[in-house]
């Protein structure tokens, strides 16, 4: 709908919206500078590779509402049969969120078209071309794959290896080590607190997540909550 009116839309990007709007979070600089031309923004989770971390930025609308001020921030509602648990939890804090902020779009999926939202959106944003008469069926919800298990003892063996430090006689030193590798210099803050096996920095942040609790598994395009 946005490509087709000549407007940028980006979605997911493999992750890298998530990760960019939490380090800044954690920075406290500002989020997605580095998609300037987009007028669509969406998909602001990460939950692949299995390696890396699950990242669910779009708990962060918090910080992303006091970031960026110009911005409209669309709440889509399914059709209630396909609401994961927790789904009204989520509308009812978003909505407490935004109070009367007008910069906040609720759009129920079940009784409004495109056309509806390109009305909404035209006095910023031409969406008159090739709308849609409905919006496109969505995948099938499926079950999340299931999470991998680590053998007894596999977390605590881990942290022995990497709390153990290099063994000053083996022969290589830190050349050795993995290109995954990194040297913490036990500071909170500062350039360089992390770095690499060859001494660069790496980037790297701490950060509080807005939520209790762990962060449950997120079903692809339903947000959980």
């Amino acid at each position: 709908m946005f490509q087709a009116n000549g407007h940028r839309a980006v979605c997911h990007d493999g992750g890298r919206l998530a990760a960019d709007i939490l380090y800044a979070m954690g920075q406290g600089t500002q989020p997605l500078r580095g998609w300037p031309n987009a007028r669509l923004i969406a998909g602001l989770y990460r939950e692949r590779p299995h390696w890396r971390p699950a990242l669910q930025a779009w708990r962060c609308v918090a910080f992303l509402r006091d970031r960026l001020p110009e911005a409209l921030f669309l709440l889509t509602i399914p059709p209630r049969h396909r609401w994961p648990e927790g789904m009204q939890a989520h509308l009812d804090a978003t909505r407490a969120l935004f109070a009367d902020d007008t910069r906040l779009i609720t759009l129920d999926l079940t009784d409004t078209t495109p056309a509806d939202l390109a009305a909404r959106l035209r006095p910023m944003l031409a969406l008159d071309r090739g709308l849609p008469d409905h919006w496109p069926v969505p995948d099938p919800v499926v079950d999340p794959p299931p999470m991998p298990k680590a053998p007894p003892g596999w977390a605590q063996d881990v942290a022995r290896f990497c709390l153990a430090g290099l063994n000053p006689g083996a022969a290589g030193g830190a050349q050795g080590l993995s290109g995954f590798a990194c040297r913490w210099d036990g500071t909170l803050s500062g350039s360089g607190a992390v770095t690499d096996a060859a001494g660069a920095p790496r980037q790297f942040t701490l950060l509080t997540p807005p939520v209790t609790g762990p962060w449950p598994w997120r079903a692809r395009g339903v947000p959980s909550s």
